[in-house]
This record gives C-alpha cells, sequence and structure tokens, in this order.
C-alpha cells in the first residue's frame, strides 16, 4: 500500500517538482518496483527507469561490482525510451562513477570537471555531448552494490531536497537487491521458504476474505488517523473502494471533516491501551439519522506499546426503535393495569 506522504516528504517533492502528480507517480513506481518478486530478471532496471524520468535525465548509467570477479565491472546503460545496453567485464579504472564507489556522498560534475575524470568505457553513454553528471554509490547494509549516474539531469546541480529524492530511491533499490542477496544464499532453505511463502500468503488471503465479507463496517488507523485497512462494508458506506481509501485520513474521507470527530475516543485508546465504547448519530445515503454503536481495540506491537486501532461501528438504530417500542409498551401495560 501507499502511504500518505508527510508534511516534510511533500515539501521535499515540490520543490523539485513543480506539478503535483509527479509525487504519485514516483510513489507509484517505486511500490511497482518493491512488489517484483526475488525471481525477477533485473530489478534494478526499473529503479534505474524511475530515477532517470524523475530527474529529467537524458541517460543513465550503472557499474556493478562482482566480489567474485575483483577488478571487473558489470555496465548497464540507457536512454529514456531504449532498451539496456549491458557490457559485462569491463576494466575498472579510475573515473566518476567508480570514485562514487569509495564514498556515500552524492557527486555533481559539471561539464569542465568532466573532462578531467570522464572514462568513455565506464561513465560514457548513448548521449552525445555531456553537460552534467550526477554520480552516487550504491550501497546497503555496509554492502557496496556499485554506483549510477545520470547525464544532463534538468535538475543540476541538485539541492539538498532533491539529493535526499536521489538517495531514497538509490536506498530502496539497495534494500532490494540485499534482499535478493540474502534469498540466493539461503538456497538450501529455498523449499522451506517457498512452502512458509505459501502459508503466510494462504494465511492472508483467509483473513482478508474474512475481514472483507464481515456485514460490520471494520477499518484500522494509526496514530495519525491514517487508515491502514477498510473492509468493504465501511468502504460502500464512503461510497468508494477500499484501494482509494488506504492511505488518508479517516475523518476526511469518512466523515468528510477537516479535525478529528467530536468525542472520538481514538486517542484514548492509544493511550490506556483499552477498548472504548460510544454511541454516535450519522446521517445514511437519503439523510435520515441512524445509530452507530462504535468500538475500539487496540493492537500492540512486540513492545507492548499500541500501534494500531481497529475500529467496529455497528447500525444499533433497528435496535434502538425496539427497545423505543418495547417502553412504549410496557408504559401502556401499566396503564391497563392501573
Amino acid at each position: 500500500y501507499v502511504k500518505r506522504p508527510t508534511s516534510v516528504a511533500m515539501t521535499m517533492f515540490n520543490s523539485l517538482f513543480t506539478e503535483e502528480d509527479k509525487l504519485n507517480l514516483i510513489t507509484r513506481l517505486i511500490s511497482i518496483a518493491q512488489n517484483q518478486g526475488p525471481e525477477t530478471p533485473n530489478p534494478d532496471h526499473q529503479y534505474l527507469k524511475i530515477i532517470l524520468d524523475a530527474f529529467g535525465a537524458e541517460a543513465v548509467s550503472m557499474i556493478m561490482v562482482d566480489p567474485d570477479k575483483p577488478g571487473s565491472l558489470l555496465k548497464k546503460e540507457s536512454t529514456s525510451g531504449v532498451d539496456w545496453k549491458i557490457t559485462s567485464n569491463v576494466p575498472s579504472a579510475d573515473s566518476l562513477l567508480t570514485r562514487s564507489l569509495k564514498t556515500s556522498e552524492i557527486h555533481t560534475w559539471t561539464s569542465i570537471q568532466i573532462a578531467d575524470h570522464l572514462s568513455k568505457k565506464i561513465d560514457g553513454t548513448q548521449v552525445g555531448e555531456v553537460k552534467n553528471f550526477t554520480s552516487a554509490s550504491v550501497r546497503s547494509h555496509s554492502i557496496i552494490f556499485g554506483a549510477v549516474g545520470l547525464v544532463n539531469s534538468k535538475h543540476f546541480p541538485l539541492d539538498v531536497a532533491a539529493k535526499s529524492l536521489l538517495t531514497l530511491a538509490l536506498t530502496a533499490m539497495a534494500d532490494h537487491l540485499y534482499l535478493i542477496q540474502v534469498i540466493k544464499e539461503s538456497t538450501p532453505f529455498n523449499d522451506e521458504l517457498r512452502i512458509n511463502k505459501a502459508q503466510l500468503l494462504s494465511s492472508r488471503n483467509t483473513l482478508r476474505s474474512i475481514f472483507d465479507n464481515i456485514p460490520q463496517s471494520f477499518y484500522i488507523i494509526d496514530q495519525n488517523y491514517v487508515i491502514t485497512a477498510i473492509n468493504h462494508a465501511r468502504a460502500l458506506r464512503a461510497e468508494s473502494s477500499p484501494k482509494d481509501l488506504v492511505g488518508r485520513i479517516c475523518h476526511e474521507v469518512l466523515f468528510n471533516r477537516e479535525t478529528p470527530c467530536e468525542k472520538c475516543l481514538i486517542q484514548t485508546t492509544f493511550n490506556t491501551k483499552r477498548s472504548t465504547r460510544r454511541v454516535a448519530t450519522l446521517k445514511s445515503r437519503n439523510q435520515n439519522p441512524q445509530e452507530w454503536e462504535i468500538t475500539t481495540y487496540p493492537i500492540n506491537n512486540s513492545g507492548d506499546e499500541v500501534e494500531r486501532v481497529i475500529l467496529l461501528e455497528q447500525d444499533i438504530t433497528e435496535n434502538r426503535l425496539l427497545e423505543a417500542e418495547l417502553l412504549q409498551s410496557e408504559k401502556l401495560a401499566a396503564v391497563g393495569q392501573l
């Protein structure tokens, strides 16, 4: 799922891109890339395409180190709309990209600086004139996988916010490569891993089916009132679908409010770690008032702290009407007895 961006992240992206939908595009692409399985060939290609498009570069290149072949590099390069060109057994030498292997900092090179250190075999791409070059290492868990270079980026020179964005994308790619490496190194246990994965998927699907088919309204939020899960019954009341509501603020999309609902007991559950219950009067689609019993349940993490809260909403309008009718009948019976 895509989380709601924090105000800091929004500021970071807006300082780099003028169009607001750019943020949604990049977030979606990164999400797609992270959902690739370990069997996907060349998972780094999609990350590099994300970086190429996000920074408006004419080309992107990457060198990858091989621990079994010291002094030899694997080079990948691509331009917008062009397939990948992959060259193996490239001799390692002084270049813009190999210099980035030695540091975690992002380097920006102007056309004057490029002339002194650029290596056509390592840094060269299909772009004719190189006006600017941005390079950074790809590393995760102290393992250096390689270095990435952007040629003729529209956002050159990169400011602090742009460097943070590039670091975010490269870190996501490095973590993905690290995960794949760990899985490959555990080959003897792959069969057991696949069985466990299948069991987890089966359990998840079963829980999802139960969650969606419960007639009562269920949804889960975090401490920032962000919806992390919601079932079909509650989404239907909001005239939307679960996938369109996850990652958004509950009182904004469910109750059309800019602030938390009056008498909301969610924070009480976070503070006391206890379940709460209250009754609220809400309007239905036909504007008729309905009585809803709203119950909260804490979800604790490994540290026994409340991490999220489950909200169960039950329509008790009919029960209240029956109670009123029963009370009226009892009154009439008492009058009859008198």
